[in-house]
């Protein structure tokens, strides 16, 4: 049950983080808004 929940734990962000992504760099009008996202 723990290791379920910390795999979702894990893998979650990942999943957020490259939605936003995507998401931003579809709507992104001003070239390099989108390139800010790639850099941590």
């Amino acid at each position: 049950m723990i290791n379920m929940l910390l795999c979702v734990l894990a893998w979650f962000p990942g999943v957020i983080h490259s939605w936003l992504l995507h998401h931003f760099q579809k709507r992104s009008t001003i070239p390099g808004e989108s390139l800010r996202y790639h850099t941590p």
